[in-house]
C-alpha cells in the first residue's frame, strides 16, 4: 500500500475514535480531548452547517484512528502521523467561541495540535480574528477585517504582510 500521504491521506477529526457525531447538542457530553464543542468549536465553512468538525482536518496529538470507520488508516496510522507532523508555521485552526459564528478566532495549528492552544486562565491563546462589516463599494457588500489581539485592524493586504512578520 502506498503511505505517501499527499497522494492518498485527507485524515479528518470525524475518523478519530474520539469524536462524537452530536457533541454540540444540549445534553449530549463531548469525548473530543480538545473541544467540548460547546464552548469551543471548528468554525464551520460558508454555507454550511456545523458538523462537530467531523470533516476537519485540524487532527491533533490525541488524535486515534477508529478502527470500524478506517482500519486502512488504524493499520498504517505511525506512517501517516510522520507526514502529517508537525504543521508549518503559519498553519491556522480556525474556532468560534460559544456559538457566535460572526467572529472566527484563528489559533496556530502547532498549538492546537499540542495542545497549548489556551492561556492559564482558560482564555483562547489566538493569533488574528476575522469578521465581516458591510461595505457597499464592494460587490459582495462587505468585506473582511482582520483583527490581531492589541486591537489592530488590518485588511486583507495588509493581513498577509503582517501574518508573515513583515509589519510589527
Amino acid at each position: 500500500m502506498n503511505t505517501n500521504c499527499e497522494e492518498w491521506c485527507r485524515i479528518e477529526c470525524g475518523e478519530c475514535k474520539w469524536f462524537k457525531v452530536n457533541a454540540d447538542m444540549d445534553g449530549v457530553e463531548s469525548t473530543c480531548k480538545r473541544l467540548d464543542h460547546k464552548h469551543l468549536r471548528f468554525a464551520k465553512k460558508i454555507f454550511k452547517t456545523y458538523d462537530c468538525g467531523c470533516f476537519d482536518i485540524n487532527t491533533c496529538a490525541d488524535f486515534e484512528p477508529d478502527e470500524k470507520k478506517v482500519p486502512w488508516l488504524h493499520n498504517h496510522w505511525d506512517k501517516v502521523k510522520e507526514q502529517i507532523i508537525p504543521y508549518r508555521e503559519f498553519d491556522y485552526v480556525e474556532l468560534n467561541i460559544d456559538g457566535n459564528t460572526d467572529v472566527r478566532y484563528c489559533v496556530l495549528g502547532s498549538d492546537f495540535y499540542n495542545n497549548t492552544f489556551l492561556n492559564e486562565d482558560g482564555s483562547l491563546k489566538w493569533r488574528y480574528k476575522y469578521y465581516t462589516v458591510p461595505d457597499r463599494k464592494s460587490c459582495l457588500k462587505y468585506r473582511i477585517v482582520y483583527e490581531t489581539p492589541d486591537g489592530l485592524k488590518l485588511t486583507q493586504e495588509l493581513f498577509r504582510l503582517y501574518d508573515r512578520g513583515y509589519c510589527n
